[in-house]
């Protein structure tokens, strides 16, 4: 009577093979979290070792998850550059406009 179709569900996960080479967007990761949009800057000795939430860093994609409101995101694992230290190697998921393709060799982000 209302032309009801009986297509499978999308599935809620997608679980690749192997981790997939990505670029993740720091600032497209982080654009929620406060200080992160352009605002007065703190003093220095804060800046000389604060994580640098943005850029392009290089990462690693394993699956895809869907959200019960239909976005997906992807669990990554990626390193977040802090200002005077190392990179601080995290995994987690991240929103799917912050991950793009990466070539395997590709070691500098694109321009």
């Amino acid at each position: 009577m209302f032309g009801h179709v009986d297509d499978p569900p999308s599935p809620l996960l997608r679980e690749l093979e192997q981790p997939q080479p990505v670029w993740v967007d720091l600032a497209l990761v982080y654009k929620h979290v406060p200080g992160v949009s352009p605002s007065p800057l703190p003093p220095a000795r804060v800046r000389e070792r604060a994580m640098k939430p943005d850029g392009l860093v290089i990462g690693e994609l394993s699956k895809w998850v869907r959200f019960g409101n239909g976005a997906w995101v992807g669990l990554v694992t990626y390193a977040v550059p802090i200002v005077g230290l190392r990179s601080e190697p995290v995994r987690h998921f991240v929103p799917a406009e912050a991950v793009r393709k990466r070539g395997p060799k590709e070691v500098e982000p694109p321009f």
